[in-house]
């Protein structure tokens, strides 16, 4: 019986021993992989943003330009065309970029000219715009592209 005895308990303390090591191998493992995600979400955070500023820059710049244009009573569509055109060969993260009249008609931008009227009245973000001028960039749930058909934000 001792002998049994002496020969089951180091199997014992062994297979103890191997569970203790295992638990501290998964605690440790967890929390890498916590470090891990928590590092990604932080780069992906720092990248939306990133390109979030760089299209609210070159929106800004359409906008100033359109401004400075209706500031001389006359807009004029190939200058503004051709200033959006710009600004989309300069920010890859922008599909393209469309200005809509007060009735939320596109007016100018890639895809519109010669083409029948796309009216953007019913979007989240044009009804955003229009009833609050001062909210500034607005994102609007990802949505079917009217002109491409692809989604987009």
């Amino acid at each position: 019986m001792l002998v049994l005895f002496g020969a089951l308990l180091p199997a014992l303390m062994f297979c103890a021993l191997g569970g203790y090591a295992l638990m501290q191998s998964r605690a440790q493992y967890e929390q890498r992989a916590e470090l891990l995600t928590l590092n990604l979400a932080t780069a992906i955070d720092h990248s939306v943003s990133v390109n979030v500023d760089k299209i609210d820059l070159a929106l800004s710049s359409i906008v100033d330009h359109l401004e400075m244009q209706l500031a001389t009573d006359r807009l004029d569509p190939r200058a503004a065309n051709a200033h959006i055109r710009s600004q989309i060969a300069h920010h890859p993260e922008l599909e393209g970029v469309r200005v809509t009249d007060a009735r939320g008609i596109a007016v100018l931008g890639p895809g519109i000219e010669g083409q029948p009227p796309v009216d953007f009245s019913k979007r989240e973000w044009f009804i955003a715009q229009r009833d609050h001028a001062e909210v500034g960039l607005y994102m609007s749930q990802p949505l079917v592209s009217k002109i491409t058909g692809s989604w987009i934000l």
